[in-house]
């Protein structure tokens, strides 16, 4: 709060990595299969269609245009903002991060 600008956001991330990268990253801490297929972009709009039909006729769909929306939005998450801006820095990698994250999940039961 002390540093920055009023109304700007900052992503504290440890590395610029796509979001898929994290989750291959977190499939492999946890000895699972990565990700291996990526549903191509231009199945957009089908997928769209489908959510709105299936968000009329069912009360919680496990499909909806949010849903479609955020998947076919490809996230990078970049931290050279907060560096050049606030001076941050990460104190931890990503691997250790998300190593403690899941044996903290695991402490708790609910991982």
């Amino acid at each position: 709060m002390k540093w920055g600008k009023s109304g700007e956001r900052y992503i504290l991330s440890n590395e610029n990595v796509f979001l898929i990268d994290r989750f291959n990253l977190m499939a492999k801490i946890l000895n699972k299969p990565k990700i291996k297929y990526i549903i191509p972009r231009f199945t957009y709009y089908l997928m769209y269609f489908l959510g709105v039909i299936v968000q009329k006729l069912v009360k919680n769909p496990p499909i909806s245009t949010e849903i479609v929306r955020w998947y076919f939005n490809y996230r990078n998450f970049d931290n050279s903002k907060a560096k050049q801006e606030l001076g941050w820095k990460p104190k931890t990698s990503l691997k250790e991060s998300i190593r403690r994250t899941i044996e903290y999940y695991k402490s708790i039961k609910v991982l």
